[in-house]
């Protein structure tokens, strides 16, 4: 991924998909603890960011030198917020909203005329807990969670009021092989896709995002290239 243009690749050890049962921080812990110490070893591990929910996780791998924590979720406490700046003063941070969690988000998914407030709530909150803690506002990415907690016609909404949700910070898309895509354009497997991830991703990109989240990034990287090429 590095070499086809990834400025950080994400890593996880439990899985955010809609209905995904949780996994103990311990189980993911013992999950990641051995990549954790050969990306540390080899240097890549300043270009890997931890996808995870648990503070311990969190910790544990700002200690070791990541690029960032990709936090799904609630944002951990002030006092957790301030030892990760404190163990890795280089530390970025993702705050990726959801309603409830991956197992139980999408049972009462937030509906197009309500996702806005909640987001941006999300946002302000996420923002001010991270100053206070003392990162600067350039190492924080808000999330909007497409996917996570929403109608498809939530996750329209929010794709459609970028420039709204654009006024809180620096904004990181992840709309890659979505259930919505695959529903709207009648894709039932993941992988296929692709090519209509690559149109709303550039679309994103295009418009201003500061980071997109994708699982092709040598096409998206194309796609990019291509678009910003001059003639």
């Amino acid at each position: 991924m590095l070499e086809s243009g990834a400025s950080c690749v994400d890593v996880g050890a439990e899985s955010t998909r809609p209905g995904a049962a949780p996994v103990s921080p311990a189980d993911e812990w013992a999950r990641l603890a051995p990549y954790v110490s050969h990306l540390r070893s080899s240097g890549l591990i300043k270009k890997i960011s931890f996808d995870t929910r648990h503070p311990d996780t969190m910790l544990k791998v700002a200690a070791a030198g990541c690029f960032a924590i990709n936090c799904v979720g609630e944002i951990p406490r002030a006092a957790t917020l301030s030892e990760l700046k404190r163990s890795n003063q280089d530390l970025r941070f993702i705050a990726c909203h959801i309603r409830g969690t991956p197992e139980t988000m999408q049972k009462t998914p937030l509906r197009a005329v309500e996702v806005m407030d909640d987001v941006l709530g999300y946002f302000k909150a996420s923002m001010t807990a991270l100053l206070n803690a003392g990162f600067r506002s350039e190492s924080v990415w808000l999330d909007p969670g497409i996917g996570f907690g929403k109608t498809d016609a939530a996750n329209t909404a929010l794709i459609l009021g970028a420039t709204k949700l654009r006024s809180s910070g620096k904004l990181v898309w992840g709309v890659s092989r979505k259930g919505f895509l695959g529903r709207a354009f009648g894709i039932p497997e993941a992988k296929s896709r692709d090519a209509v991830s690559k149109v709303l991703e550039s679309i994103l990109a295009l418009g201003g995002a500061d980071m997109i989240r994708t699982h092709d990034v040598a096409g998206l990287y194309s796609a990019l290239r291509a678009l910003t090429a001059e003639a």
